[in-house]
């Protein structure tokens, strides 16, 4: 059984898998939930938490996608298969 100390709400307990009960999750007391659900929190700016946010990237070009070709109708399903098979190489 794995325990892990959850900051200002109790601790959650998690079976092993393989074990006889390892479909249970079991989650601390009811006022130990009833705490973390009064507790709030507010926007952090991320210099509080010691990310850097600055740009790393340069951006060289933008250009559309190249135009798609025409599709092609086929007469029967064996057509189909023939085309995937041979021409597209996906089958």
């Amino acid at each position: 059984m794995h325990n892990w100390k959850l900051a200002g709400c109790g601790s959650a307990t998690r079976h092993r898998p393989g074990c006889a009960n390892a479909e249970r999750a079991h989650e601390g007391s009811a006022s130990a939930n009833a705490k973390c659900a009064r507790v709030s929190l507010g926007p952090a700016r991320p210099q509080a938490l010691g990310v850097d946010v600055a740009a790393r990237l340069r951006v060289l070009r933008v250009e559309e996608p190249p135009k798609r070709r025409g599709g092609v109708r086929v007469a029967s399903v064996a057509e189909l298969v023939d085309k995937l098979h041979n021409e597209a190489k996906v089958v």
